[in-house]
């Protein structure tokens, strides 16, 4: 049950700073942005949690063969999170004008709060 919880707290964290650093930017207000910056950190742990938590359901219900594909997946999440900060602080710290990865959000057709899994694995919305 603790490996569900994990699962949806962090599926939840990620949405709601998600939903929060689009508004934000859609509307240009850097200090909203800059709320976001915990928000973001408590996906970090609560992902962090669910892997450890993860790796204890795999060996306790498979063998350990295959792990490693969803060890590189969560590792490609952790890699995201490092840049969003870094790409987020260049933001702030006016370094860079734009994100063009939710530069590409506003161009986007449609409602950009409809959640699908491109939009809940990935910041942008090019891949």
């Amino acid at each position: 049950m603790a490996f569900a919880k994990a699962l949806t707290e962090a599926v939840q964290a990620k949405l709601v700073f998600a939903d929060a650093i689009i508004s934000a930017y859609i509307k240009k207000d850097k200090k909203a942005l800059a709320k976001v910056v915990p928000l973001i950190a408590d996906y970090e742990k609560k992902l962090k949690k669910f892997v450890s938590l993860f790796r204890t359901m795999w060996h306790r219900n498979n063998k350990p063969f295959g792990l490693e594909t969803m060890q590189v997946r969560f590792a490609g999440q952790e890699a995201r999170i490092q840049e969003l900060k870094i790409r987020l602080n260049e933001y702030l710290d006016g370094k860079v004008k734009s994100i063009p990865e939710l530069d590409e959000i506003q161009r986007a057709k449609g409602d950009v709060h409809m959640w699908n899994y491109t939009r809940t694995s990935h910041a942008s919305s090019i891949i």
